[in-house]
């Protein structure tokens, strides 16, 4: 179960509920495309393919009767959205299969960190990378071949996975030549939108998180998201609050998850809201609302002191949920009688409360998600959500949500340098 509340970012307007300044174009057609789920829009179909879903259980259990760790090379978002689902069931019951370690910046101290916590006997690698051709997945990728060759010899390939959308890339054309095991993408589904796919729910399932009810939770989300009324569809009203106080100044969007293990959905928000967003608009202006991930309460003592009190230009998502564990306080003293009885999850229930309170009273604009549990169900529903919520915002801003020319400018340059042997590396040798 999971609502919102939009309350605290419409108190005050001089309309009332009725901020009649946003505008959606062709919205009726947006919707149908988000519904059909076709060309750059197949992330809200792909999850819904009973082949797809089909081969992901199956190679789950492969990789689960064959081995006790993987590691998942990838990158943005070939990895954000995997690495959150690993982090909220890590230590529930939901989670019953193997170790997942992450290897996504290009640092050797963390390569050879998750080296020494595995036994390569005993480890699979899922290099994920749309177009295979992603320079940090494929520096892992040449790295951990020689590795596990020099271990494994002959045999190493039957380690290795490759989820690509490119055949003929370098990790398409290796795992042709080299017998790895093959995982196909749609070469339309954006990397950012991807964690509804192979791309986040083989690792989930090699995890032993239950993607069945994943995806039980993202129809959900996307029945929710189809609904034409704007203040019935969680998605649409994301959008449009958060575009609408755009306008009015607020340039950052906050998002401060009320759970530790929710951090990482706020890191996985930053990549989509601001790859998505952060471009120039069809008619040549520069947009794009910057995305601050914070944690609640740790932020209450450093973040939200600026919030408050600094420049009035954010607007605050908070994300809350149950949890199934908590501990009564006993024995609290004089001092702090009001806590006597209390439970761990009633202190942070006020403290977000509290937070909310006065952002209001300072006319600071904030809405909040809550969810009955971390459940595979609820993040499966919150992650298509928000995928919505971006295509939505997208259109208000008048962006392709699916591209991203600055970052590729980026790969081409570090391309070039490598190329040229000027790099810093060299320097320093």
């Amino acid at each position: 179960m999971m609502s919102f509340d939009f309350d605290n970012a419409l108190t005050g307007l001089k309309n009332g509920r009725n901020f009649s300044l946003v505008t959606f174009d062709n919205l009726t057609a947006l919707l149908k495309k988000i519904k059909e789920g076709s060309g750059e829009f197949i992330f809200a179909r792909i999850f819904e393919d009973l082949c797809v879903i089909k081969e992901i259980k199956q190679i789950s259990r492969e990789i689960r009767g064959k081995f006790d760790s993987l590691i998942v090379a990838g990158i943005g978002g070939s990895s954000l959205g995997a690495r959150c689902l690993y982090d909220n069931f890590l230590n529930k019951k939901e989670r019953r299969g193997l170790k997942v370690f992450f290897m996504e910046n290009i640092d050797s101290q963390s390569i050879a960190s998750i080296l020494d916590l595995v036994n390569p006997a005993k480890t699979a690698v899922n290099f994920i990378s749309r177009s295979g051709t992603t320079l940090e997945t494929v520096t892992h990728f040449f790295i951990l071949r020689e590795i596990f060759r020099k271990r494994l010899g002959s045999d190493y390939g039957s380690h290795f996975y490759v989820t690509t959308a490119n055949m003929s890339s370098p990790l398409g054309r290796a795992a042709a030549s080299e017998g790895y095991r093959l995982i196909t993408l749609p070469p339309e589904l954006s990397g950012r939108y991807s964690v509804l796919s192979p791309v986040g729910l083989l690792p989930a399932s090699c995890a032993g998180i239950d993607i069945d009810e994943i995806i039980a939770g993202a129809r959900a989300g996307k029945g929710a998201s189809l609904k034409k009324h704007i203040y019935s569809n969680p998605a649409l009203m994301g959008a449009a609050v958060n575009y609408f106080h755009y306008k009015k100044g607020k340039k950052i969007a906050a998002i401060m998850p009320y759970r530790d293990s929710l951090f990482s959905f706020g890191e996985w928000f930053a990549q989509i809201w601001a790859e998505s967003l952060g471009k120039k608009s069809w008619n040549g202006i520069a947009n794009g609302q910057t995305p601050i991930r914070g944690i609640g309460v740790q932020d209450q003592h450093s973040l939200m002191q600026l919030y408050l009190d600094g420049p009035d230009d954010k607007i605050v998502i908070f994300l809350t949920a149950g949890a199934e564990y908590d501990f009564k306080i006993k024995n609290s003293g004089e001092n702090f009688k009001y806590l006597e009885g209390k439970t761990v999850n009633d202190v942070l229930f006020a403290e977000q409360k509290a937070t909310e309170i006065v952002l209001g009273s300072r006319e600071r604009p904030s809405w909040s998600v809550h969810m009955d549990a971390v459940s595979p169900y609820n993040m499966g529903a919150l992650f298509f959500i928000f995928e919505t919520m971006t295509v939505f915002a997208a259109n208000l801003f008048k962006v392709n949500p699916f591209d991203q020319p600055a970052v590729e400018e980026i790969k081409g340059w570090a391309k070039k340098i490598l190329a040229s042997g000027s790099n810093r590396a060299k320097k320093e040798n």
